[in-house]
């Protein structure tokens, strides 16, 4: 689990910051994956960063952020 906190800690949480994961869209992700591959990052790394946030998304818990996988108030 710790390469996953990493991750998230290092890629998702400096590009997504506190946004709950159902506010992010196609396009959001799309450009994280354009910035990163333009910025040089290998594309097997990509796909991890990827499959991460995947897994966070798809967390049948209420609304979720990336940072600490806490829940937030709706507003």
């Amino acid at each position: 689990m710790p390469a996953k906190e990493d991750q998230a800690r290092l890629d998702l949480i400096p590009n997504f910051g506190t946004r709950a994961l159902d506010q992010l869209g196609h396009r959001h992700i799309a450009a994280f994956a354009t910035s990163q591959l333009a910025g040089g990052r290998r594309q097997v790394t990509l796909s991890r960063c990827l499959a991460t946030l995947w897994r966070r998304r798809r967390s049948r818990r209420p609304r979720r952020t990336i940072s600490s996988g806490r829940s937030v108030s709706r507003r």
